[in-house]
Order: C-alpha cells, then structure tokens, then sequence
C-alpha cells in the first residue's frame, strides 16, 4: 500500500508546521512530514531578519514556491 505524503497534497500558500533539520550556507532545511523537507532560503532569512535558527526548532512556515519537477518546497517563516 502506498501512503500519501503532504509532498502529494501540499499547495502554495498553504501554512504549515515543520522542524529545523539542519543549517546549511544557502538556508535552513525544514522537516514537514516524515518524507517531505522544504527550504528556507539564506536570502528569505536575510530579508526577514533572522539569524539564528536551531535544528529541532519547530517553525511555523508558509509555501512560497513548488518546484515538482525538481522536488523542492520553498518555505518562509511566519511570524
């Protein structure tokens, strides 16, 4: 049986709640569901001020961008 994931659901604009998994140069990488991981860009950190962010921090976030061709969920956070 296959299950499906919020990669199958998810939409833009859509709200969710994540956990960062790691920090990498180019922006944080934030755990959606068990498969399913979204990116918050440097830049989008940059604009809204952020420094820091810590893995295991729960976040709230919102879907900016969709790339289902190349599999990748563009997150900002909501303050």
């Amino acid at each position: 049986i296959i299950r499906e994931t919020l990669w199958d659901t998810i939409e833009e604009n859509q709200v969710l709640e994540g956990i960062v998994k790691d920090m990498k140069v180019f922006g944080a990488l934030v755990q959606l569901d068990d498969e399913t991981r979204g990116l918050i860009h440097s830049n989008e950190l940059k604009k809204l001020n952020i420094t820091e962010l810590k893995s295991g921090q729960k976040v709230k976030v919102k879907v900016t961008d969709i790339n289902r061709g190349d599999r990748k969920i563009y997150l900002t956070i909501v303050q």
